[in-house]
């Protein structure tokens, strides 16, 4: 049986991809590829992976409270392979101020490294927890 890889198939991405908030969920993006909901505008901040974490998980935005710091998959799932930098691309989607950085996922490797998703070219590693990077909350979809 043919894997999906191996047909070069996958999910058709919907367009558009992402549906900006209003109103009451202004500062919200929807993702309706995957029925995640994004930070439209993550501050400029860099903080270290426990900091990162505890400003998600405290953050209050567009009528919600349970915003979270996304785990690695997530994360790579903004990441359009197709485009030079996905950070400029999701800029032109209607996110705002994504840069090109390295951002954190909740995601660890152990107890001193957690995994990273750099919006320039896509790459997923591993740093140190004690580096800073930006962060993009999420929180689940309805």
């Amino acid at each position: 049986m043919p894997y999906d890889g191996d047909l070069e198939k996958g999910a058709a991405w919907p367009d558009p991809r992402f549906a900006v908030g209003v109103g009451e969920h202004e500062g919200c993006i929807c993702d309706s590829l995957i029925g995640l909901v994004w930070q439209r505008a993550p501050d400029s901040t860099g903080r270290n992976w426990s900091d990162a974490i505890n400003y998600a998980n405290n953050l209050t935005l567009g009528g919600y409270s349970d915003w979270r710091l996304p785990k690695a998959n997530e994360l790579e799932s903004l990441i359009n392979s197709g485009q030079v930098n996905s950070g400029e691309w999701l800029n032109e989607q209607g996110f705002i101020n994504i840069r090109t950085k390295k951002y954190w996922s909740s995601s660890s490797l152990d107890a001193a490294n957690a995994w990273y998703v750099y919006t320039g070219t896509g790459t997923v590693d591993d740093e140190d927890m004690d580096e800073v990077f930006c962060v993009l909350a999420v929180r689940d979809g309805e």
